[in-house]
């Protein structure tokens, strides 16, 4: 209980400080992203709106600046077609062409359902108003405050009914326009934001052309009874935001997206809203309890328990967002059952820790005799066991038949014998032996051997009071064994049972951990604009290179462990550098380059991770001529490793289709290699890969493809 209050007053805290907040909202974002897949429905009987853009088409009609008497055109021919409302997102606060001007406020007038804007400036680093012209605003059906406010990190996520501008308060254009088609609400106007409940991108806005509305180019069904949004679309206007969907969103597509959030408020449907701080630090505090219960458990119930309550927090996150509209990011929940994973995982390590080393000591005097007999290659250790129990039995051949995770008998999991390799044991006779729970000898013969005189000492392995298994051991001479002989079979042979599945465990643990490690690799890569494979391939092909080069395989493991994580450092790198769509700039490639080092920093504090895969996060980008970074290094101070990571990230980056650029041909990519080598990349490696292209190439990518959004433990 003391831990679990400790553990809502840290969250508590958490909720409090600034990074921890940034990056809840980023999850937050994510958690909307997925919502998208399953949009709640709309409400019946409201306006939805509709955006009529004046986009680069027509700008380019009228040279670059839309005249109002166009505009006046556009107005009539919506006002003829049964616009509900007509919301115009432009600059209408300085007077121009008097006839164009005579022109608009007569459309605005004859109409009455037109809301104009107030847009905001700067002045002196201060808010300023440019309401609209009066000669406009008396026909008017409403005034509507134009500003986005963006959070911190630049990322426009919510919206106003009421903005306090220039000190005085306003509604907003959305909130103005929905006044305007259903009358204003009674409770007054808040001034507090609302989220914007980009769930309600489909089905999506439509958009018209304003040069179409204008000549009277589209299908008036389109805009009856619709809230029309009439904005600046054109990229060379810059009214471009960031949104948790992604950059470059018009501002008069955000305008319409509030609209529909706040219809779904108005209508009391699903309406998105942020989870109460009491409701969060509740949640935690059942979390915290839940991950404290599951340890009264034994060491593996108990991490799969947590393993289990880890993937069902996401999964009721966004159970919670697309059934009832409630905002609740994982990222807290998670780093509550995650704090239960470290205490059971330093159990398992110190407790095969102390086996291990205690087998060691026990074992260390057997070795003397090995050379006398033909272990299989399982390790010296385990091997050394066996040679014990064989000496202790007089026995020629001896295997292990461990119990599965059905509690069956199998075969495989630890034999050997002097001569021959025909299987040891039966496993019927090994059934019943268990079964009983005693020692049997069958004399005269070998069960599964005919014709082969002698006996097989059937030993029942239990671990506490589970079945671990049956030792048997077979012997050329049938001869009894003495009490100490029989209980010290039973003893070392359940010892080898239970360190078997503490191996068996450890391997599972590590697969889930290079699995966690692929996922992670691979969100990376889509922030980055790469398809989640880019990192899978990485692996395949830095792996084939380093088997060719006859590398050890714990060598091979860690360059392809540092090619999934190879761009882990750019998980400190802002979204809108990663996904820019031109040239960066100076300072912000400066920025980009910096991920290497801060991979270096985020993965060199992991215990276990070798200094071969961390060489390939740092060093990735070195290049052989000197001239990469972070450190600059030549030939063959680079890592190997790295050399060979460098290559393939090229290759695939080349032959990868990124926002700002399409996928090269493979002919075109091998010029760039090719015209590389000596400079970039070293020569023998670029020739070596192209050994693995021509003869394992087609394969491994066909097996990527047909594995796709799985991570296998290459």
């Amino acid at each position: 209980m003391a831990a679990s209050a400790f553990v809502v007053l840290a969250a508590g805290l958490l909720l409090q400080w600034q990074p921890v907040a940034d990056v809840r909202e980023r999850a937050a974002d994510v958690m909307l992203r997925l919502a998208r897949s399953f949009p709640p429905e709309a409400p019946t009987g409201y306006p939805d709106p509709l955006v009529v853009s004046i986009d680069s088409r027509s700008l380019r009609a009228f040279d670059g600046e839309w005249p109002r008497a166009r505009l006046a055109d556009a107005i009539r021919q919506l006002d003829e077609s049964g616009a509900k409302v007509i919301a115009l997102d432009l600059d209408l606060s300085k007077a121009g062409d008097e006839a164009s001007d005579r022109e608009l406020a007569r459309a605005i007038a004859q109409s009455g359902r037109v809301v104009l804007s107030t847009r905001a400036y700067l002045d002196g680093g201060s808010e300023r108003a440019s309401p609209p012209h009066p000669k406009f605003a008396r026909g008017a059906a409403g005034v509507g405050v134009v500003m986005h406010r963006p959070d911190p990190d630049g990322i426009v996520r919510r919206a106003w009914r009421t903005l306090v501008l220039a000190g005085t308060p306003g509604p907003t254009l959305s909130e103005s326009a929905l006044d305007a088609a259903l009358g204003p609400q009674s409770d007054g106007r808040s001034t507090e934001p609302f989220r914007i409940d980009f769930r309600r991108t489909s089905p999506d806005v439509p958009w018209i052309s304003a040069h179409d509305v204008a000549e009277g180019r589209f299908d008036p069904r389109d805009v009856s009874g619709r809230i029309v949004f009439v904005g600046e679309t054109a990229e060379e206007l810059h009214d471009r935001w960031d949104t948790p969907l992604g950059p470059d969103r018009a501002g008069v597509w955000i305008h319409a997206m509030a609209l529909r959030s706040r219809i779904a408020d108005r209508a009391g449907v699903s309406a998105l809203r942020a989870a109460p701080r009491g409701a969060e630090l509740g949640a935690l505090a059942l979390l915290s309890l839940l991950g404290a219960g599951l340890g009264a458990l034994r060491l593996r119930w108990r991490l799969s328990g947590l393993m289990l309550l880890g993937a069902a927090v996401p999964s009721a996150c966004l159970a919670l967002l697309t059934l009832r509209g409630l905002l609740v990011d994982p990222v807290l929940p998670l780093a509550v059952v995650a704090a239960h994973f470290g205490p059971g995982l330093e159990r398992m390590r110190r407790g095969v820790g102390r086996r291990l080393r205690s087998r060691d000591l026990s074992f260390s005097s057997l070795f003397p005799s090995a050379g006398q007999l033909r272990p299989d290659a399982r390790g010296a250790e385990l091997d050394a066991s066996l040679l014990l129990l064989a000496d202790i039995a007089g026995a020629s051949a001896l295997a292990l038949l461990r119990t599965n995770e059905n509690g069956e008998l199998e075969h495989g999991a630890l034999s050997w014998r002097r001569q021959g390799d025909e299987p040891v044991g039966d496993v019927a006779e090994a059934t019943l032996v268990l079964a009983d729970r005693s020692v049997r000898m069958f004399d005269n013969r070998i069960p599964g051997r005919r014709g082969v005189e002698g006996a097989a000492i059937y030993t029942p392995l239990f671990a506490g009071n589970r079945p671990a298994g049956v030792l048997v051991a077979e012997q050329e001479v049938p001869r009894a064994l003495d009490e100490m002989q029989l209980r010290t079979l039973t003893a070392v042979g359940t010892q080898l049972a239970i360190t078997l599945d503490y191996l068996g465990s450890m391997q599972a643990l590590r697969h889930t951990m290079r699995a966690s490690m692929a996922a992670l690799a691979a969100a990376i890569d889509e922030r980055d604009g790469y398809t989640g494979s880019h990192c899978r391939r990485l692996a395949l092909f830095a792996g084939a290179m380093a088997e060719r080069l006859g590398l050890p395989r714990h060598e091979v493991d860690a360059i392809e462990l540092g090619a999934l994580l190879h761009d882990i450092g750019k998980i400190g790198v802002h979204d809108q550098l990663l996904q820019k769509d031109g040239l960066l700039t100076q300072d912000e490639r400066n920025a980009v380059e910096e991920h290497p080092d801060i991979g270096d920093r985020i993965i060199a504090g992991v215990e276990g991770i070798s200094v071969t895969t961390i060489g390939c996060v740092r060093h990735h980008h070195e290049r052989w001529n000197g001239t990469g970074y972070p450190d600059g290094l030549a030939g063959e101070a680079i890592p190997l490793g790295a050399r060979i990571v460098a290559l393939v990230d090229v290759w695939d980056a080349l032959s990868s289709p990124r926002p700002y650029k399409r996928a090269y041909p493979q002919a075109r990519v091998r010029e760039i290699l090719l015209k590389e080598s000596g400079e970039r990349f070293e020569p023998a490696l670029v020739a070596l890969f192209f050994e693995v292209l021509d003869e394992e190439g087609e394969d491994m990518l066909e097996l990527i493809a047909a594995t796709e959004g799985a991570f296998p433990d290459f």
